[in-house]
């Protein structure tokens, strides 16, 4: 593989390159000399803290200018400023730090600083960027909206008849240096079908080379819950899934090991940080102990996840309610002990945060804290019904909904517990 062309850099607009360089060093600067590590968990009785409040709430039932559709991301600026993104509308709406509208940036459609297929977005600094995968364009902008520049990465979708597992791999997000994290296409009927067993995330430059992989995603055929059909299928999640979770982050990826243990001997899922080059900043293994996955739980997951397949399977394809059933049982993965964990949230101070799947302490969320160098630093309890969308070393940024399934936006700051 060759390496990223040395131009990179000059294709960004002038406030991402003024930052860049200086930035990047202290982004990544925790993981300078840190050679590949694996160590156990010691207990997380260290720090146990809380969130408190929320000390700001946005969104509204009936004032327009407070009301939006749901939100995919939100990030945040240097001043405090929320930007959120709401992927029904491909619109960027700007929060001052005290919660008040301050405008908006994009909008659907094909012309410069509009978008057709964001999925992505964040913040280097004071410049904004979007990455519409549609069109393989980031835009970036300044905090007002205005757009600053426009790169649009040359990319092969692949030839007609390639094996899915043979597609090249597609920009997903830049990074500050001015090349792309991308990543193969990850179809879920493949997977189902047991054609597509692994995925690359790789490093591409702006002219569209993949320069290196960062990292290998492995997949099982039952990874998804896959009600198949000669037409095509319908596909889900599993219940109790335990595949593995890559979240990409602005220095690289954070990887989550958690399959279920075959037996209850030395059960553990493993954390990997990986740099944006493929380089191992740290892997970690946080031991546990297995919980049996009960046949009622089993029957519990089964009629759920058939009613909600009902409307659509049933009423509309006229598929029998008991066909459903019988169906969702055999796709569904039932491994001997309930998976432990469930996802990760990389922190804005290079964190990592991983969810437990039960609920604990009044049924509170919790999670385990991995400190930038893949030590435990602590536990967390968050409430139920807060979907976390960024966190910080002091806050966490989320969503909440009410009665109504109206989203609200909601800041909570994150404390000690007493006593903890």
């Amino acid at each position: 593989m060759s390496a990223a062309p040395r131009n990179d850099m000059e294709r960004l607009p002038r406030s991402v390159r003024s930052l860049t360089l200086a930035s990047f060093a202290v982004l990544t600067g925790w993981a300078c000399g840190g050679a590949e590590s694996e160590s156990s968990m010691a207990p997380f009785t260290s720090e146990v803290r809380v969130l408190e409040g929320p000390d700001l709430r946005i969104g509204s039932v009936d004032d327009p200018d407070f009301a939006f559709s749901r939100v995919w991301s939100l990030a945040q600026l240097p001043d405090g400023g929320i930007l959120t993104f709401h992927r029904q509308e491909q619109l960027i709406r700007r929060w001052t730090a005290d919660g008040l509208p301050a405008g908006t940036i994009g909008g659907q459609g094909e012309g410069p600083g509009e978008f057709s297929s964001v999925y992505h977005f964040g913040v280097f600094g004071d410049t904004v960027w979007a990455m519409d995968q549609r069109n393989f364009r980031a835009t970036y902008f300044d905090t007002e909206g205005e757009v600053l520049d426009v790169i649009t990465v040359p990319t092969s979708i692949g030839e007609a008849g390639m094996a899915t597992r043979d597609l090249p791999p597609r920009p997903e997000r830049p990074y500050r240096d001015g090349s792309f994290y991308g990543a193969q296409p990850a179809f879920s009927h493949a997977i189902a079908e047991g054609d597509l067993t692994e995925v690359a995330h790789v490093g591409m430059s702006a002219a569209g080379e993949v320069t290196h992989t960062v990292w290998l995603q492995q997949f099982r055929p039952k990874d998804n819950l896959a009600l198949m059909r000669e037409n095509g299928g319908t596909f889900g999640r599993q219940p109790f899934g335990d595949g593995q979770v890559v979240v990409p982050h602005a220095s690289g990826v954070v990887v989550l090991d958690r399959r279920a243990p075959a037996s209850s001997d030395s059960a553990a899922v493993h954390v990997t940080r990986v740099g944006m080059r493929g380089d191992t900043v740290f892997r970690t293994a946080l031991p546990f102990t297995p919980v049996p996955l009960s046949p009622e739980a089993v029957d519990s997951a089964v009629t759920e996840t058939a009613e909600g397949l009902s409307s659509f399977l049933t009423d509309r394809l006229g598929i029998p309610e008991g066909t459903v059933r019988s169906d969702v049982r055999d796709a569904m993965y039932v491994p001997a002990f309930r998976p432990w964990a469930t996802s990760l949230m990389p922190s804005e101070d290079g964190s990592t945060w991983v969810q437990l799947a039960s609920s604990s302490r009044d049924g509170r969320v919790e999670w385990r804290v991995l400190d930038p160098r893949g030590n435990p630093a602590g536990t967390v309890f968050t409430p139920v019904g807060l979907r976390i969308l960024r966190v910080d070393d002091e806050s966490v940024l989320g969503v909440e909904a009410d009665d109504l399934d109206v989203e609200y936006v909601v800041r909570y700051s994150i404390v000690d517990e007493a006593g903890g």
